[in-house]
């Protein structure tokens, strides 16, 4: 038998879905952590090849073959990586017909961060109708997100591809809880205003946790490093100690970055985007800092957006 029968294809799930049978609201300590770790909707095969990827990138004798040949896993991760790589962003004289072929063309990191947009972009553009979300609207800040933790790390000397998964992923266990609450089958009424701590408050007191929390219980189910599923786990946290590693400060001030690019984009007055002061100054960043990364971020997803669509 050919062994590549064996491994997993897109939209296999990572585990069994929860049965929520229950129908009326949802009672204090009845929702359990790895229920709502489980019960997002399909997956691609993502969680399993990004830490085989992160350890071949971090090894410069890597070949590029052993990349391609992860990357090979899932047809549906192979067709979109070559999708990408032959858009206009990237602007190549031939086109791009094998995965080997863009591996090497395109790099180590950029391959990284193509195989996890590519991979996640279907799971995280659907509509959250428990959160009055568009499909749209937790992809474009999570891309974002994850460009702003790219920028941030590199200033202050974090690792960039942990602080990029980090930022891609934060917002994943709001899918989570949305896909829970569908499979109760009763309707619960989306927070008045859309912003992060709102969710947060909504969420704690609908479910008991945040999305934070759900997340980064995914994410070590998936079998990510241990530092991507804290970052996302203590996003919400008010206090990061000195011992602490510095891209734990990172991803709220990422978050806020990208928000103030997608209102900016948007023609809306951004003065209210803050950055918490006592996270810059655990980072070492300063407000020229904040300001080269929002202006980068929005550059990049200028360029981005064709190998995107």
């Amino acid at each position: 038998m050919d062994p590549r029968e064996t491994k997993p294809t897109v939209g296999r799930l990572l585990s069994e879905p929860i049965k929520a049978n229950s129908t009326g609201p949802v009672q204090p300590g009845e929702v359990k952590l790895p229920d709502l770790a489980r019960a997002i909707r399909a997956v691609p095969v993502a969680p399993e090849v990004l830490p085989k990827l992160q350890s071949k990138l971090r090894n410069l004798d890597t070949d590029s073959a052993d990349l391609a040949e992860l990357i090979r896993l899932d047809a549906g991760l192979a067709s979109s990586m070559l999708k990408t790589s032959n858009s206009a962003y990237y602007a190549r004289a031939a086109e791009v017909t094998s995965v080997d072929e863009a591996v090497s063309l395109i790099g180590y990191q950029e391959t990284m961060r193509l195989v996890a947009r590519c991979s996640f972009s279907t799971v995280m553009q659907s509509s959250l109708d428990h959160y009055g979300l568009a499909g749209d609207h937790l992809w474009r800040s999570a891309v974002l997100t994850a460009f702003a933790m790219e920028e941030l790390c590199a200033i202050v000397g974090a690792d960039g591809s942990v602080g990029y998964i980090a930022g891609l992923l934060h917002g994943v266990g709001m899918v989570a809880i949305n896909d829970y609450l569908n499979r109760r089958k009763h309707p619960v009424a989306p927070p008045a205003v859309r912003s992060h701590a709102d969710f947060v408050v909504w969420e704690a007191a609908t479910i008991g946790y945040h999305h934070g929390q759900v997340g980064a219980a995914m994410m070590r189910g998936w079998q990510l490093p241990a530092l991507v599923a804290s970052t996302v786990e203590r996003q919400f946290e008010e206090h990061v100690g000195q011992d602490e590693p510095v891209v734990h400060c990172l991803l709220p001030l990422a978050i806020a970055a990208a928000q103030r690019v997608i209102r900016t984009s948007e023609g809306e007055v951004v003065d209210e985007v803050s950055f918490d002061p006592l996270r810059m100054q655990r980072a070492g960043l300063e407000g020229e800092h904040i300001a080269e990364a929002v202006a980068s971020i929005a550059a990049h997803w200028e360029k981005a957006k064709g190998a995107l669509a």
